[in-house]
C-alpha cells in the first residue's frame, strides 16, 4: 500500500501501514533451508560444508545454525513486536559475481525459501541481488 492523502485510503488502512513501518526491521540475514541445501550442493565457493562457509578470498567461517533457524527467529520477532521483517541476502557470499546460471540457482533457492516464511517476513527487491555477470 502506498501512503497518500487521498480519501480512497481509509484511516484504518493508514494506521495499519504506519504501525507496520514503525515496527519493522529492514536488514536481516537468514538462510532458508532450501538455500542452505543449494549452498551444500555446490562444489566451489560459495559453499556450505556442514556449517562451515567457504567463500573465495576468506578463511573458512563457522556459521551458527541458530542464526538461520526460521522458527527461532520468528519467535524473537514476535517478542520484539516486529510487524515486518525484510530479509537481505549477504553480499560477501559473492553470488553477484557468479555466472548467471549458478547465481540464479542460489537466488531462486533463497527467494523461494523466504516466500515460505511467515507472511511478515519479506525478501528485499530482486534487482538488489542480480548477478553482475548478466545484467540486462
Amino acid at each position: 500500500m502506498t501512503l497518500n492523502t487521498d480519501d480512497a485510503v481509509s484511516v484504518p488502512a493508514r494506521t495499519r501501514f504506519l504501525a507496520e513501518v514503525r515496527n519493522s526491521d529492514v536488514h536481516q540475514h537468514l538462510w532458508p533451508i532450501g538455500f542452505q541445501e543449494a549452498l551444500r550442493r555446490r562444489t566451489s565457493a560459495p559453499r556450505l560444508v556442514d556449517w562451515t562457509l567457504l567463500v573465495d578470498g576468506e578463511p573458512p567461517y563457522q556459521v551458527d545454525p541458530r542464526a538461520h533457524d526460521a522458527t527461532a527467529r520468528a519467535a524473537i520477532e514476535d517478542h520484539l513486536g516486529a510487524a515486518l521483517v525484510i530479509r537481505g541476502l549477504s553480499s560477501p557470499l559473492g553470488i553477484e559475481d557468479l555466472p548467471a546460471d549458478q547465481a540464479d540457482d542460489l537466488l531462486d533457492a533463497w527467494h523461494d525459501g523466504v516466500a515460505d516464511l511467515p507472511n511478515r517476513f519479506r525478501a528485499g527487491p530482486r534487482y538488489a541481488d542480480a548477478s553482475r555477470t548478466s545484467m540486462d
